[in-house]
């Protein structure tokens, strides 16, 4: 099974980077991280060349053994997405009414759990197919936490894994938008 990489060309020619070499610091982040796709590490392994220009651009620093470490510089480009991540993941409750008085839990409260790491990985194989993906699921999250919180609903939220495998930021910002035409569409009506 393949996926697909969707990359910025316009920020990595502002980075003043080629494709080789960002998707070469991608690749390299991805093994560090733990983020897997074994099909990309496998079959894009660029020349030493490249290598050794990112050592040259700051982006990496050689290591022991002919092995090569990110620097704080590379690790800056990815950090965005790390960030957005933990944004979501406090934004999610941990739990809410399960309707006979008491709670169930939809998340953990620890980031750095079992569970949330299994979350993460949830996480990135979305957004890695497309990182614009992070702000719209952060937004869709804070649709739906307002309504169900102004509605009394909170108990149908599911639990943090259903909800990005379901891609449930979709329906809600098809929601906010659905309620904004319908907001434009009656404001344009003339009484007669």
């Amino acid at each position: 099974m393949t996926g697909i990489l969707q990359v910025d060309l316009f920020k990595i020619n502002h980075l003043k980077l080629d494709l080789i070499q960002y998707l070469l610091l991608r690749k390299l982040y991805g093994q560090q991280n733990e983020i897997h796709d074994p099909i990309f590490y496998k079959i894009f392994d660029p020349p030493k060349e490249y290598y050794e220009s990112l050592v040259v651009e700051g982006y990496l620093s050689k290591g022991l053994y002919h092995t090569y470490d990110l620097t704080d510089k590379a690790l800056s480009l990815f950090r965005v997405e790390d960030l957005k991540f933990k944004e979501f993941y406090e934004m999610y409750p941990q739990k809410v009414p399960d309707g006979m008085d008491g709670y169930r839990p939809v998340s953990t409260n620890d980031p750095e759990s079992k569970s949330a790491q299994r979350t993460r990985v949830i996480w990135e194989r979305i957004v890695k197919e497309d990182p614009s993906l992070a702000d719209k699921m952060l937004k869709g999250l804070e649709i739906e936490l307002e309504k169900k919180r102004l509605s009394g609903s909170m108990m149908y939220l599911p639990n943090i894994d259903s909800w990005l495998n379901a891609h449930s930021w979709e329906k809600w910002l098809d929601m906010a938008d659905s309620e904004k035409s319908d907001k434009n569409n009656k404001n344009n009506v003339r009484k007669i």
